[in-house]
């Protein structure tokens, strides 16, 4: 019989493989879901600056401005 490993003849991946397939997917993960936080926020960030920009809201759009500078 030749020799080979048992991870080799049942067709299955190393355990490094493995944690790197993981990792990419973790990775993929994170990256979604930190793009919808940031989406969330500028959506936020443009209903704030909407309501601020009221002339009577004109003391709140400064202080805003400041803050987000």
């Amino acid at each position: 019989m030749e020799k080979s490993n048992l991870s080799q003849s049942l067709g299955q991946v190393s355990v490094g493989e493995a944690a790197g397939i993981f990792r990419d997917h973790l990775r993929g993960c994170v990256r979604e879901m930190i793009c919808e936080v940031m989406a969330a926020s500028v959506g936020l960030i443009a209903i704030l600056w909407a309501f601020a920009a009221r002339s009577e809201n004109a003391k709140l759009l400064r202080q805003f401005a400041a803050i987000t500078r």
